[in-house]
């Protein structure tokens, strides 16, 4: 048996219904110990000797892909949600809008759930460092335990801190800071004085009229490349006879405000 899997979060992809399933599969395990779903069961020795990459297949004979989960999929369709989270459509758009790049220090307001976190913890690499606010304890601690579960690695880049925003940011001379909550209009002179000159400061605003007012503030400062912006995403059905969007896409999630330190 191939021991390189014990103790990580897989991914299994029902090839009949194409649903993906997580599972962690543990340390120690035993000899009959299986993963059920709705296509049947499979035996965790089986997923063990197969390894990455594989066809394991359930008890009723459907097969499953056998992967390490994507972060994508891992946010969409895995990560417990307790609180709204910034869709990857936004979180990659406002990484790379950031300029965020490996070695960075960036900070982050609002870690909610830990989508945005796990995001920025990739672009900024190894040597980067995230340092994320949230006022309550409990999602601190969950945000902690979903972004663990996928990545131990990722995790030792941020530092979590259990404290409101609006008393102030600690950190100086960062690269960006992210700010997603529910008013972050008073928390935006403590991140423009934490930003380096040609910093960016970007907001995820849920409504216009917070984008209005996100705007006003930033007319009297010293702040450069302003940007309002949406996106949208359509997805296709994917049989190549009846090629066409699916019913239902994932349309407005949130606003975005970009702007940069002068």
């Amino acid at each position: 048996m191939q021991s390189d899997l014990r103790g990580k979060l897989v991914t299994l992809f029902d090839t009949k219904d194409h649903k993906h399933y997580f599972f962690h599969i543990p340390e120690k395990v035993q000899e009959k110990a299986s993963f059920h779903t709705t296509n049947g069961f499979l035996l965790v020795r089986d997923m063990l000797t197969a390894g990455l990459g594989s066809h394991v297949t359930s008890n009723i004979a459907v097969p499953f892909l056998l992967t390490r989960p994507g972060m994508y999929n891992y946010i969409m369709h895995g990560m417990p949600r307790f609180t709204q989270i910034v869709y990857p459509k936004d979180s990659a758009y406002m990484a790379l809008r950031m300029n965020i790049n490996e070695g960075q220090h960036v900070v982050e307001a609002g870690t909610g759930s830990g989508a945005m976190s796990l995001i920025l913890s990739r672009f900024i690499g190894p040597t980067g460092r995230l340092t994320t606010y949230e006022k309550r304890e409990d999602f601190v601690t969950r945000a902690r335990q979903n972004i663990l579960h996928y990545d131990s690695l990722l995790q030792q880049r941020i530092r979590f801190i259990c404290a409101d925003v609006h008393t102030g940011i600690h950190e100086r001379d960062v690269s960006a800071v992210c700010l997603d909550m529910k008013d972050c209009r008073p928390a935006l002179p403590a991140c423009l004085e934490a930003l380096r000159p040609g910093g960016y400061v970007a907001v995820v605003a849920a409504t216009t009229n917070q984008v209005t007012d996100l705007l006003q503030f930033l007319e009297n400062r010293s702040v450069a490349d302003v940007e309002v912006s949406e996106i949208m995403l359509r997805m296709y059905k994917t049989v190549a006879q009846r090629l066409r969007p699916l019913d239902t896409m994932v349309g407005h999630t949130a606003y975005m405000v970009f702007a940069k330190k002068k």
